[in-house]
């Protein structure tokens, strides 16, 4: 069965000439206009030959209906006889069933009267009709991929009560409860687990009813109904092997806490490898930007620098997610800032591929280069090249080139950017990190930004903006550059001086374009910081009924944890821990 596009759904035209039908895709309820006039005309051509051949009792309306199984053409001249304006509807259809036409059709009260009256549920498609209706597809997988409105639910209800066959599968290997499962259709699911469907049927790829649900975004409500009736929590996927906590991750936008702590407490293992890339589920986490999911894979024992294929770590990973959070949440548990992945380079491995800057570098989100400020922050090597002689910055000049009319766009793609992206920020670190070489140097980088114009003269900016920057004090000999470059925890303590706030708040950062934003941000983390040492001191006057002096107080209050400084402590705690491992 062909794929189909995402968020649509099948529908089949109410009449036409030819004798196929032909699939369309469409994203509102098909039953309107001519489908209901057709379906009014042949709903009461139904009645009147029920009432005709039966007298309307249900026995012989079933056997009536079972007559035309082998031959479709037969009832078809009796409703034509009754309704000749039916004749699109009908005449050039002959070789499907009159539920399968109805089904097609989206003909709702003619569908469910055939239903009702004894139709057989089980006729299967034949011939085929395209690449969505394949032969000996079962009429509840159709229903299944049509627009999911309250009578459609109702109607797959009724197919399924009337008898239909729950362990049919489509050319995917896929049962009915794989299809309800795609589309959360809770109480349908619930049903077919009643009726007793399999509910650890594997489709073609060795997907469980279980894993699907892992990947919706209902995971919530399927997985604990499946698990209820039988279903394996431990079973993995063919043949990327993976399990449920690899397809929790995966889900977009919602994190499953708490469900992935059920299938941790079941014993699903958090090392499993799936076979493409060698992720465990915290590899996942990281590269989906899980940030909630990733802490509880930690809590409960996983290698925060767990190896994939090529030595790629969760933190590389992270570096490409559009979650800052996850970031700073690896780097908080002990990743390894400087980990490399390894490469195959003309027959052999190289372990001195991309760093998760590199990776930062490589990929583009307009969050004003926050992942680039983290790693940076915490003590990623703004220098540090690979097998190719490549730095970070290298990355974005690669994927880069100047458009004609001074914007940036990616190159191959040519889609353009924003200026305020890597590339701005990227300019501002290396000019910060060249204005304190001591002696002044040339940085590797330089020479690769002399090749843009545009890129040179705004870096050349930078660097004059810097000295000038040294050279605005704001309190005492704290400057502009201080507050730029020093930690937060440094910056909120100058904020114990009215005077040191009036002054920035009054400060005209105008001759300082290229930093200005970074300035009122960086200013307002501390502020943010200072906020939290003033409540502090509250609490600790509180404790200690306001018995302390405040100087002893104000002093306690200094060691107050700063996050940027705990991550700092614990990559250089990392990389001392690397270095003595590789001199023994």
């Amino acid at each position: 069965m062909a794929l189909r596009p995402d968020q649509t759904f099948l529908v089949y035209p109410s009449a036409c000439n030819k004798k196929n039908f032909v699939c369309n895709w469409n994203t509102t309820d098909p039953y309107s206009g001519a489908r209901v006039r057709h379906d009014e005309m042949l709903h009461n051509a139904l009645i009147q030959l029920f009432q005709e051949h039966s007298r309307g009792r249900a026995s012989r309306i079933r056997k009536f209906l079972r007559e035309f199984d082998e031959e479709p053409k037969a009832i078809f001249k009796l409703i034509l006889k009754k309704r000749p304006r039916l004749g699109k509807v009908l005449s050039q259809r002959d070789k499907l069933s009159l539920l399968w036409i109805t089904v097609l059709s989206c003909y709702q009260k003619s569908a469910e009267l055939l239903v009702r009256s004894g139709v057989n549920v089980n006729d299967l498609c034949n011939p085929p009709l395209d690449a969505y209706v394949e032969d000996k597809t079962p009429i509840i997988n159709v229903l299944l991929q049509m627009f999911p409105s309250e009578w459609n639910e109702r109607f797959a209800a009724l197919v399924i009560n009337a008898g239909v066959d729950l362990q049919n599968r489509d050319d995917k290997g896929r049962t009915v409860l794989h299809l309800a499962i795609n589309r959360g259709q809770l109480e349908l699911i619930k049903l077919m687990l009643e009726k007793g469907v399999d509910v650890n049927a594997r489709d073609n790829t060795g997907a469980t009813p279980l894993l699907a649900a892992c990947s919706h975004k209902k995971a919530d409500e399927m997985v604990p109904l499946l698990v209820r009736y039988g279903a394996d929590v431990m079973a993995r996927d063919m043949p990327k092997q993976e399990n449920a906590l690899h397809r929790l991750a995966f889900t977009r936008d919602t994190e499953h806490v708490e469900l992935a702590r059920f299938f941790i407490e079941q014993g699903v293992s958090l090392e499993d490898k799936e076979m493409l890339e060698h992720h465990q589920p915290i590899h996942v986490a990281a590269l989906q930007g899980k940030n909630e999911l990733l802490k509880l894979f930690l809590d409960h024992g996983s290698n925060v620098n767990a190896l994939a294929k090529n030595n790629v770590t969760p933190l590389y990973l992270a570096a490409g997610s559009a979650n800052p959070a996850v970031l700073l949440t690896l780097l908080k548990r002990g990743a390894n800032i400087d980990a490399r992945k390894s490469i195959e380079y003309c027959g052999a491995r190289l372990f001195n591929g991309y760093s998760a800057l590199h990776n930062a570098c490589s990929i583009f989100f307009d969050d004003g280069g926050q992942n680039l400020k983290i790693l940076v922050s915490a003590g990623a090597n703004l220098s540090v090249t690979n097998y190719e002689s490549l730095t970070p910055y290298a990355m974005i000049d690669r994927l880069l080139a100047d458009d004609h009319n001074g914007d940036y766009r990616i190159r191959r793609i040519r889609r353009p950017i924003n200026w305020n992206t890597n590339v701005d920020v990227m300019l501002r670190m290396l000019a910060i990190k060249r204005s304190n070489i001591q002696p002044p140097n040339y940085l590797i980088d330089e020479t690769r930004i002399e090749t843009s114009p545009r890129r040179w003269a705004y870096y050349q900016s930078c660097l004059e903006q810097i000295e000038r920057l040294k050279a605005r004090r704001l309190f005492r000999s704290f400057t502009l550059f201080d507050l730029l470059t020093k930690c937060h925890c440094r910056t909120a303590a100058q904020m114990w001086n009215v005077e040191f706030k009036r002054e920035f708040e009054q400060c005209d950062l105008s001759p300082f374009p290229n930093f200005a934003d970074d300035l009122r941000e960086v200013y307002a983390n501390a502020e943010c910081r200072h906020q939290s040492m003033v409540k502090q001191e509250e609490m600790i006057e509180e404790a200690a009924y306001d018995t302390l002096p405040h100087p002893i107080v104000r002093g306690v209050v200094k060691y107050y944890a700063c996050e940027d400084c705990d991550i700092r402590k614990i990559v250089e705690a990392s990389r001392r821990s690397d270095s003595r491992i590789l001199e023994i």
